[in-house]
């Protein structure tokens, strides 16, 4: 089992986005493993804003980017919603001085689940990698290394 932050499933569908090929790659792999993928229930909330965004940047028509969300919204991610989840995430960003508790919700899921948690913020992964190892940047997915959940 595998927490994804929706910016990895962004970066996983919008072919424009900077890691867009290493997502790809490490989705390969991680079908191999038959990896199950989880989020919390703001995943929905991101993916949508963000697609949003692809119109206001004019990146994308707001038929293209409705096309991107739905494929967002049907990506094989099950949303768990835990009361715990909240608390865990808002401890979290205190304890790492984080204006806000948006990322440390998919932080709090991997830690409630015992599993990693994958994102494309390599800046959140600076800061907690040192006590929190679950937690990965997507870019550190090269295909000459060994998989790891």
């Amino acid at each position: 089992m595998i927490v994804l932050d929706a910016s990895i499933v962004i970066a996983a569908v919008v072919a424009d986005e900077p890691l867009h090929t290493q997502v790809q790659a490490q989705f390969v792999r991680w079908q191999k493993h038959e990896e199950q993928f989880i989020a919390p229930p703001l995943y929905h909330a991101e993916v949508t804003a963000v697609c949003r965004k692809l119109v206001i940047q004019q990146r994308y028509s707001p038929i293209d980017a409705r096309e991107i969300l739905m494929q967002m919204l049907t990506f094989p991610v099950e949303i768990m919603n835990h009361q715990s989840l909240y608390l865990r995430a808002y401890d979290l960003a205190n304890a790492y001085a984080l204006s806000r508790a948006y990322d440390t919700q998919y932080i709090a899921l991997a830690e409630l689940y015992a599993c990693t948690c994958w994102t494309a913020d390599q800046r959140l992964v600076n800061t907690v990698s040192r006590s929190l190892p679950f937690v990965h940047w997507i870019g550190e997915a090269i295909s000459d290394r060994p998989f790891r959940a």
